[in-house]
Order: structure tokens, then sequence, then C-alpha cells
């Protein structure tokens, strides 16, 4: 927002001095009317849009490898349950809009030819910021308004109040792009949040190992696998001597001196007391070696 108002600050001073010839056409005679609103919500919008799009031309123009990273980012903010027949419908029911609005008026346009589809953009473009992430919305956005603007004289009619309805829709630009960014970094951040809960409850608290809600997947996913108990007979009169800790430390060197001797998908699993569990695949898979020792 500043560097918008600073800009138009100084625009207004250059007008005001003489600096520019046009300044009538630009901004009017006055600095505070239609026109200068018009602009500073133009300068509004571009920062909030243009500046993600910017930074992101800039990095692939240094870097495109930065293009696989950006793809693996967006893989993971995109809602796990989303399939390609919805997202398919979705850029068909997005470039469905867009072909309205870029529409010339004539005599038998109807309602979907005015300004009209603009606002039926926000419910969709929400759906895709709920839905797909804020990576993929962030740029598909940019995209979508800088094609409804630069056609923006087809769905706006010249009329005697096409100052006030230009302002109207400039206005619209700068609140659909703010909603829509808004709640794509939202849904993002509140996906990552529950995968993280969802991560941390197979995680046993206090020994940072897996716990029994673990190994039940493990076994769910192999239900031939080979379960070993270990017991430390001992370690309940060291715990009594030593403290608590002595039994959380112990757990976890063992579980770190076993992992290096097991298998890809073999782990070691927290039990309540002095006992550990030891998961084990039963099925050699291809390629695989014998353990020995």
């Amino acid at each position: 927002m500043f560097p918008a108002t600073l800009f138009l600050i100084l625009f207004q001073f250059a007008a005001f001095v003489g600096l520019l010839a046009s300044r009538e056409n630009l901004v009017g005679v006055m600095p505070f009317n239609l026109g200068t609103l018009i602009n500073y919500q133009a300068l509004l919008v571009g920062n909030l849009i243009g500046v993600p799009l910017c930074y992101f031309i800039i990095r692939v123009v240094r870097n495109p490898f930065y293009l696989r990273s950006y793809y693996s980012q967006l893989k993971q903010q995109v809602d796990a349950k989303v399939t390609k027949k919805e997202f398919a419908l979705w850029l068909l029911a997005l470039g469905a809009l867009l072909l309205l609005l870029c529409m010339p008026l004539n005599e038998k346009s109807t309602i979907f030819s005015t300004n009209y589809t603009l606002s039926l953009l926000l419910p969709l473009m929400m759906w895709g910021a709920m839905r797909y992430g804020y990576k993929l919305i962030s740029l598909l956005w940019a995209v979508v308004l800088m094609i409804s603007i630069h056609s923006y004289q087809n769905y706006i009619p010249i009329y005697p109040g096409y100052t006030t309805q230009l302002t109207i829709t400039s206005s619209s630009y700068l609140v659909f792009s703010f909603i829509v960014n808004y709640m794509a970094v939202l849904a993002t951040r509140q996906r990552a949040v529950v995968r993280r809960i969802q991560r941390l409850a197979y995680v046993d608290p206090v020994v940072h190992l897996p716990n029994v809600r673990a190994l039940n997947r493990a076994l769910r996913d192999a239900p031939w696998s080979a379960l070993c108990y270990l017991r430390i007979p001992g370690m309940e009169m060291l715990v009594k001597n030593y403290g608590i800790m002595l039994r959380i430390q112990y757990k976890q060197k063992l579980s770190h001196w076993l992992s290096p001797l097991l298998e890809p998908g073999e782990d070691v699993y927290q039990l309540s007391g002095n006992d550990l569990a030891l998961r084990l695949n039963t099925e050699i898979a291809p390629g695989a070696h014998y353990r020995t020792g």
C-alpha cells in the first residue's frame, strides 16, 4: 500500500506543477476525483498481484530449475481430495467466464457479456483458493485479471455514467484480488497445520518415536510383518535411581543404533513402560539383501 500511495503523491505533484502536459486526461484538474481513485486502485491491484508474478518470472529467468521446485511446492499445497476431473471442470468454467468477458458487446449480448460475469469469477476463484493452494491460484488469478482488465471495454459499455462504472469495476478488481489471495493463503496454511497435527499424532511426544497408532497403521499396510518386543529388565531399577530421563535417552539411543540395520519401511515403535516394538518385513523385495548377524 505504501509504494502505491507514494507513487500517486509524486504523480499528483508532477501533474500539479505541469510536468505532465496531459494531466487533465489522466487525473483531472482537481487531485481528488474519480480518475485519481481509479489510478490508485489500479496501483494497489498491481502491487497485490504483480509483485508475486514478477518475482516468479525473475526467479525462473535466473534459474530455470526453480520451476521444478515451484511445481513441487504447488503439488504439496493442493488438497489431497482434489481429482483430475474436478480440476478440469474448474478450468473449463474459468475459461468459459473469461470467454464471455472477452466477447464484444452487440445487440444480441446478454447479461453474461457485461461486468455481471466479473462478479461470477469471485465464487469460482474462491473455490480454487480453498482447494488448490496459494502457489497455483496467485499465478492463475494474475493471468485472469490481466486478461479481464485488458478487455474491460468489452463488458463495460460507454454511457453517461461510464467513469463511475469504471471506478466500481476497478474497486472490484482490488477487493476480489485481496479476498482470493487471502483465502488461498488461509486455506494453504490450514492444510499445512492439519498435516502437521496428523503427523504428530503418530509420534510419541516424549520419546519422539513412532507410537502404537503408527504401529497399527504400519500393520494395516503390511499385515504379514514380524513383531519383536524389546524389554529392558533392569530399567525399572535404574529409573528409580537416576530418573525418567534415563529411560527416554536409552530408548532413543537404542532406536538410533537399530535404524541403520533396518530395511526400508521397518521401524522401532514406542510402547508404554520399558518396552519397544520392532516391526520387520517378512517378504524380501526384489533386489533386497539378506541381513546377517
